[in-house]
C-alpha cells in the first residue's frame, strides 16, 4: 500500500515504533534517575539495614504478638504483624536466633508494618 509522497506503510509504522521505544526508554531512563535522586535524599538512617526474614514476639503487658522481622539494624527494626491496632509504643522484640532481644520504641506504623528503635 503506497501512501503519498512516494512512502509505504512499512516504513511509516517503523518509523513511528522507533520513535515511541527511544522516547519511552528516554522517559523510563529519567523516571528511574529521579527515583534514585529521591531515595538518597530521603534515605536518613544513620546504620544500613541488612534483610532478614525471621520470627520476632513483640510483648507488650500480658500480651504477645507474632511478627516476621524484614529488616534489622543496630539501631532499629522492621516487624510485620497481621493487624498493628492496639500495638502500644513501647513494648519489647523477641528476635529468633538471639539477633535481638530487649525494649524498643515504635516509631513509625502502618496496617500491617511497625518500625521500632531500640532502647
Amino acid at each position: 500500500m503506497a501512501l503519498p509522497y512516494g512512502i509505504n506503510i512499512t516504513s511509516r509504522i517503523t518509523n513511528q515504533a522507533e520513535k515511541f521505544r527511544c522516547s519511552r526508554n528516554i522517559k523510563l531512563h529519567y523516571e528511574l534517575n529521579n527515583f534514585w535522586e529521591v531515595f538518597f535524599v530521603l534515605e536518613r538512617r544513620k546504620h544500613t539495614r541488612r534483610q532478614i526474614f525471621k520470627f520476632g514476639m513483640l510483648k507488650y503487658r500480658c500480651l504477645a504478638k507474632l511478627g516476621v522481622v524484614k529488616n534489622i539494624s543496630p539501631a532499629g527494626a522492621m516487624v510485620t504483624v497481621e493487624n498493628s491496632v492496639g500495638v502500644p509504643d513501647d513494648l519489647s522484640l523477641d528476635v529468633e536466633a538471639n539477633l535481638h532481644t530487649g525494649p524498643c520504641h515504635v516509631v513509625w506504623k502502618n496496617a500491617k508494618e511497625i518500625g521500632v528503635r531500640f532502647v
